[in-house]
């Protein structure tokens, strides 16, 4: 049993400037159970889900990645953060030295790495201040299909 990622780089200017301050080629990551996204969402406030052909709809590129962690573990997780704000400290505050794991609000891909913690699967070594897709695309826990 494994987890499935999308990981997307969107169409509008948000997404472009997530990239470039995160020196990440991905701007966004979410959780696939079927045809539903679930993450943290900027332009919808925070932790939400989404019909995953709407993400690909609102993506210019995106690929999809699994995780060797438990998927009904991590989206449970994820489900206990249902309508948590947006981190947006994460993405102003680049020098920032601060816990990710602050579970009072959220972006995507710090969401994505607790959620894996939750399940057992700590895709992130290590104590960084933050967490980018890139990160996560990295992870040797993170194999692309």
């Amino acid at each position: 049993m494994t987890t499935r990622l999308i990981f997307s780089k969107g169409k509008n200017p948000f997404s472009y400037l997530i990239g470039w301050i995160t020196w990440s080629d991905w701007s966004h990551v979410e959780l696939v159970c079927g045809e539903v996204v679930y993450g943290s969402n900027a332009d919808l406030g925070g932790v939400s889900t989404l019909l995953l052909e709407d993400r690909i709809a609102q993506s210019k590129r995106h690929a999809f990645a699994t995780t060797p962690a438990d998927p009904d573990l991590v989206r449970a997780a994820i489900t206990s953060q249902m309508g948590k704000p947006y981190d947006w400290t994460d993405i102003v505050g680049v020098l920032m030295h601060r816990d990710w794991q602050d579970d009072k609000k959220w972006t995507c891909s710090e969401l994505i790495a607790w959620a894996h913690e939750q399940a057992g699967t700590h895709l992130i070594h290590g104590k960084p201040n933050r967490v980018t897709p890139q990160m996560l695309f990295e992870s040797a826990l993170v194999e692309r299909e």
